[in-house]
């Protein structure tokens, strides 16, 4: 085969990924603004809460984001099982607490002792949590088994109360 033969071959190959790829849709996790409603929609469908403190310029965050909470959201299998909302440590947006007060986000972070990004926090509708926390992520390989664990917990926990 020549070199013009070569890039047929390539060109055809790209093509045809191109073709096969599926196109996903784009889905958004939910900004938290307000725990007084969140908890509210959680305790009426008898869900934890999910809390993803993050950071703008954290790739870490965006690994958690883009590898596992949206694939999540847009499954679908997740709707029954978990309340999704996500914190930007770095934003300066204040938000309403559990009992409708005015909190910022640092000072959320401080009440559950957050330093790091991304941390994951699953909580009651009163704002108490229900599983291990997930602080960073050490290896990509094994951190959705440890987040589906954690959502288990927190669900059989909630619900057995």
């Amino acid at each position: 085969m020549g070199i013009q033969g070569f890039w047929q071959l390539v060109g055809l190959l790209m093509i045809s990924s191109l073709v096969r790829a599926e196109v996903l849709p784009e889905v958004h996790i939910t900004e938290l603004k307000s725990l007084q409603q969140a908890a509210h929609l959680a305790n009426k469908k008898r869900l934890p809460i999910l809390i993803m403190f993050s950071a703008q310029h954290c790739p870490f965050c965006v690994t958690v984001k883009e590898a596992f909470l949206k694939p999540m959201l847009r499954s679908g299998h997740y709707t029954d099982k978990v309340l999704i909302r996500k914190v930007e440590l770095d934003g300066r947006k204040a938000l309403r607490g559990f009992n409708g007060e005015k909190l910022s986000v640092r000072a959320l972070a401080s009440r559950y002792k957050v330093f790091v990004t991304p941390t994951l926090i699953l909580v009651d509708a009163k704002g108490r949590e229900l599983a291990e926390r997930l602080v960073g992520i050490a290896t990509v390989d094994y951190y959705g088994g440890y987040l589906d664990d954690a959502i288990d917990s927190a669900l059989l926990g909630l619900r057995k109360r």
